[in-house]
């Protein structure tokens, strides 16, 4: 934050998350899941995930008097994330006993988000009893794409 003058303030913020890694779907809701040691994975070890997020916004406030102010606040958040990975969603037992039917998942998304207002806010005194008073507007946009891919791994005969 900066006091540009007793009366007006800037506030600046910014917020910046990276994450990457091997997703775990966890095991498929069958039966015989409960008797696998919980260190089973049914992904495989070329599994990843990325997770990107960047968010910016501002906050400027003036006092027009003890009792008035006027803030216009914006922001904009922008996320991108991928995932590939081996899972077994529907968790079907394969006549072999011992394998799960699985499917390749392969996403991507990505999505914008800004917005901006102007908040009034007044203080009045209206018959002896104080009151707050906000007038507000607020405009904004989002964009948000996914894509997505699962297709059945086949299983050998």
């Amino acid at each position: 934050s900066w006091k540009i003058s007793d009366r007006t303030t800037v506030t600046l913020e910014g917020e910046a998350l990276k994450m990457s890694g091997t997703p775990d779907a966890g095991l498929p809701a069958n039966p015989i899941s409960f008797s696998l040691p919980i260190t089973v994975s049914v992904g495989e070890p070329a599994d990843r995930m990325r997770n990107q997020n960047l968010r910016a916004a501002y906050y400027l406030t003036h006092r027009l008097n003890d009792r008035w102010s006027v803030t216009n606040a914006s922001s904009v958040l922008r996320a991108d994330a991928s995932r590939r990975q081996v899972y077994a969603p529907i968790g079907n037992l394969l006549q072999d006993g011992r394998t799960f039917a699985r499917s390749v998942l392969d996403e991507d998304e990505a999505s914008l988000s800004q917005f901006s207002r102007v908040d009034i806010v007044g203080k009045p005194v209206i018959a002896g009893q104080s009151h707050v008073i906000l007038a507000s507007i607020e405009g904004g946009r989002e964009r948000y794409e996914n894509g997505i891919s699962i297709l059945p791994i086949p299983t050998a005969r």
